[in-house]
């Protein structure tokens, strides 16, 4: 008895082995299997684009521009809200002291378009472009990203 005992338990120990070996090797795979997955599938690709600042915008107030027509008689109004980045705290500060300097770039540049160069629709976006970069021309601590026209009217 005491021999089948031995070998009983001889048999049971090797199966033990063999299973924890068994049990190793699969839980190996698995978490191989889980970790090529998620670098195969589920991780970001390393170039994917930041995601854009946020932004917020600031009145500009209205204006009224004498148009450059030989009657004199053509002008443009407008209110308009400048848009730029949420953390540049410098550029609102600056926006805000600077605005009288600002406004009076714009109207610089206005005075010299015709009525031809900012009737509605094709030239808004044009006047947009060309108000934006003349005011980042001026602008010591950041940038403008876009103006908007609350209002843009003209005779």
């Amino acid at each position: 008895m005491p021999q089948e005992n031995a070998e009983q338990q001889q048999k049971k120990s090797r199966f033990n082995v063999k299973t924890i070996i068994i049990l190793m090797l699969a839980l190996n795979m698995l978490i191989g299997g889980a970790i090529a997955s998620y670098f195969l599938f589920l991780k970001p690709p390393a170039n994917a684009e930041p995601e854009p600042p946020k932004l917020t915008s600031t009145e500009f107030g209205e204006m009224l521009v004498n148009l450059a027509d030989p009657s004199g008689a053509h002008y443009l109004r407008f209110t308009a809200v400048l848009e730029y980045p949420e953390e540049e705290e410098e550029l609102a500060l600056e926006i805000k002291e600077e605005k009288h300097i600002l406004q009076h770039t714009v109207i610089t540049l206005l005075r010299s378009k015709t009525l031809e160069d900012v009737k509605p629709p094709d030239s808004i976006e044009k006047v947009q472009r060309e108000m934006t970069e003349a005011i980042n021309k001026k602008l010591e601590h950041g940038k403008i990203t876009r103006i908007y026209f609350t209002e843009y009217l003209t005779q």
